[in-house]
């Protein structure tokens, strides 16, 4: 990715003024926050690239990490997807033998298991 300048005036490649560069993280396959250097600044890690080109990567600057919600005590969580058209909304969780729906409640305070039908 680049960012570029465009003269006034100027024709062909001199119309073009290349201000900085920087390394294309895509695609981001997973990420987590986590504080790496034990300062209490939350870091996105973020899974980057494909095949031979695949890395982690810290972010720290121009990234806000702002935490909606907790859930505590789920364990064996394998996978997390969010239906936003239930509700409020809503998250269903897939576990090793079975999937979890957790509704958000009115007020949007809490989430509770939503029964199958």
């Amino acid at each position: 990715s680049q960012f570029i300048r465009l003269s006034a005036g100027a024709m062909g490649d001199s119309a073009f003024l290349v201000e900085d560069t920087w390394m294309n993280l895509g695609p981001i396959v997973d990420f987590c926050t986590a504080d790496v250097d034990g300062r209490g600044q939350s870091q996105v890690v973020a899974c980057s690239g494909n095949k031979h080109t695949g890395s982690l990567r810290l972010l720290r600057i121009g990234v806000g990490v702002k935490e909606a919600g907790a859930l505590d005590g789920l364990s064996g969580v394998l996978g997390l997807w969010s239906l936003p058209g239930v509700g409020g909304g809503a998250l269903a969780l897939g576990f090793a033998g079975c999937t979890r729906v957790l509704a958000l409640q009115p007020g949007g305070a809490e989430l509770e298991e939503w029964p199958a039908p």
